[in-house]
């Protein structure tokens, strides 16, 4: 559920137009959303993010080792808050995009 809230935020170039791909995949790993355009992804993490720690830390290390950029919101943040969600994401576009 929030991470289609989460694409209903960022979805048909919302944010600086920028286009997202919903889960992407890249390597080794699928992510939720990915601009090939700033090289961004975003993760929705739900409750099983709290017991794979070890393996979201291993996947954004490679994600970076390729040059990508990494967002990570738990989804009550996303549910409770999606205007500091957005604001959050449009930062980082902006300074992907500079």
């Amino acid at each position: 559920m929030a991470e289609k809230h989460l694409w209903e935020l960022i979805r048909k170039d919302q944010i600086l137009n920028i286009r997202f791909r919903r889960q992407h995949k890249i390597g080794p790993y699928i992510v939720d959303f990915y601009s090939i355009k700033i090289r961004l992804a975003i993760e929705a993490d739900g409750e099983i993010h709290t017991l794979q720690t070890e393996q979201d830390e291993e996947r954004t290390k490679w994600l970076k080792s390729m040059g990508i950029r990494v967002l990570r919101f738990p989804n009550e943040e996303i549910l409770t808050r999606p205007e500091i969600v957005r604001k959050q994401i449009e930062l980082a576009v902006s300074e992907q995009l500079h």
